[in-house]
């Protein structure tokens, strides 16, 4: 070997890594994004692209076997779990979306206050563009 051989891992160790996501992802969602994580890593920390495309190319597969088992990616949520969604008016959704992905954003910079529940009214729906909870998505 010379410096810059990059160690491989055995054909069954990616295998393993699969079988574990899938189950991580059975377990709960965020489980099938270890996949995604591991790819990045490769491509920041090693530059080894061939391994980040087998991590996202499994990572696809593996979505794509967990859609066809549970039937499509409808989750039947109601009203009270994802209120934004049956908002009549789309401007209403969009700027509701928006700020709730920016309160997400905050939540991963400041993780104070933080609920285990954002449903319903936990976040309010924004209706207009007076409303200074805005600012946070611009």
């Amino acid at each position: 070997r010379t410096c810059c051989d990059k160690p491989s891992l055995p054909l069954h160790t990616y295998f393993l890594l699969a079988v574990l996501t899938a189950v991580a992802g059975l377990c709960k969602e965020p489980g099938f994004t270890v996949l995604v994580f591991l790819a990045c890593a490769e491509l920041v920390l090693r530059l080894r692209w061939l391994h980040a495309f087998g991590l996202t190319f499994t990572f696809a597969v593996i979505g794509g076997l967990r859609t066809w088992y549970v039937g499509g990616t409808d989750a039947g949520f109601g009203y009270v779990d994802t209120p934004i969604r049956y908002q009549d008016s789309q401007w209403t959704r969009t700027l509701s979306y928006l700020n709730q992905h920016a309160y997400y954003a905050k939540l991963l910079v400041l993780p104070w206050n933080q609920s285990w529940d954002y449903s319903y009214d936990a976040l309010p729906m924004v209706v207009t563009l007076a409303d200074v909870r805005l600012l946070g998505i611009s």
